[in-house]
């Protein structure tokens, strides 16, 4: 046991000192700590920004062409998203000594498959709350700005619908059309946000992920 405890620890002590000799390699007169921060891929921010559907975002990364939706970049290791819940996990140290470090007009990661992150965030210990304000920011930027629904820690307020609130549900198993984001209320009740030219829906879903009936709806001004 004590073998494979030292073991450990000689492999962790090895993947920080790469890790770190990655980062100063390519920072030269940057100092390195500016780069710890939350990173989204650029390629799903364009398609986010562009179509307005996180599901969307989603399906093209499972099904056409793979990539970290985001990387927490630590003093000590670079971590991306779990697929299979709400977690991370540590980009094995064989990649790590692949990534590249860039600074033009913002902060960036060039992973080993070329794939290209830019920085949103320094507050890594909020990274799902930042991510979910991100995606309502993005997607409900209008209605933010005309004050009809507010931004709290993992999704929004509808002031309009007795200050109800919804969380934005970032792991996404299932597609269907017409459907740009899912939420969930305080009381587990699941729902499907619509979004056409310039109005946007919330329907309750049922036990199939179908639409079922019309919450509330907002055209825009």
């Amino acid at each position: 046991m004590k073998r494979k405890i030292v073991c450990f620890l000689l492999f962790l002590g090895l993947y920080n000192n790469i890790y770190t000799q990655t980062l100063d390699d390519d920072y030269d007169d940057i100092d390195y700590y500016d780069f710890i921060g939350i990173y989204l891929s650029v390629e799903y921010m364009t398609i986010l920004e562009k179509t307005k559907n996180y599901i969307l975002s989603k399906q093209v990364n499972e099904f056409d062409n793979y990539y970290y939706q985001f990387l927490i970049v630590t003093s000590e290791a670079i971590l991306y998203d779990s697929y299979s819940d709400e977690s991370y996990r540590k980009v094995p140290v064989w990649d790590i000594m692949k990534y590249k470090f860039e600074y033009n007009n913002g902060y960036f990661v060039i992973d080993n498959y070329g794939n290209k992150y830019k920085k949103i965030s320094d507050d890594i210990e909020n990274w799902s709350d930042i991510h979910s304000n991100y995606i309502t920011n993005t997607l409900m930027k209008e209605l933010l700005d005309q004050g009809e629904i507010i931004l709290n820690e993992y999704g929004f307020i509808i002031p309009s619908l007795n200050n109800k609130k919804f969380e934005t549900m970032t792991q996404v198993y299932i597609f269907r059309e017409n459907a740009n984001l899912y939420l969930v209320d305080e009381s587990n009740n699941y729902y499907v946000l619509e979004i056409k030219e310039n109005e946007y829906l919330i329907y309750i879903i049922d036990r199939r992920w179908n639409k079922s009936a019309i919450i509330w709806s907002k055209k825009l001004k």
